[in-house]
């Protein structure tokens, strides 16, 4: 019983992947646009986050990640601050690039 539940988690989230992959690139562009700054930034870690989240849960359930063993929730903690380190720092050089003239040598 255990082996089909994990063959219908595991088809579900191939299905929700491929049709993302599909369908999540061109609602980004039908509401933003493919010019808009914003669309690859959200595109990047609107299929990514995903992605990772199923990452994590591999490591847990595969019990790579034991938290019986002391320091195991610190390397938890240190992948999602990482992400969110990540998300934060592209956001903030994208949002620069756009705000902020460059103004070069000519």
């Amino acid at each position: 019983m255990e082996r089909m539940k994990n063959i219908f988690v595991i088809t579900g989230v191939l299905c929700f992947f491929i049709s993302s992959a599909f369908f999540f690139p061109r609602w980004l562009f039908s509401n933003f646009g493919e010019a808009h700054f914003i669309s690859s930034y959200l595109y990047i870690y609107g299929s990514g986050v995903p992605f990772f989240i199923v990452g994590l849960w591999l490591l847990i359930h595969s019990k790579a990640l034991n938290f019986k063993v002391t320091g195991e929730k610190k390397w938890l903690l240190f992948f999602i601050f990482g992400l969110c380190w990540n998300v934060l720092m592209h956001g903030f050089w994208v949002l620069m690039a756009v705000q902020l003239p460059f103004k070069g040598v000519i």
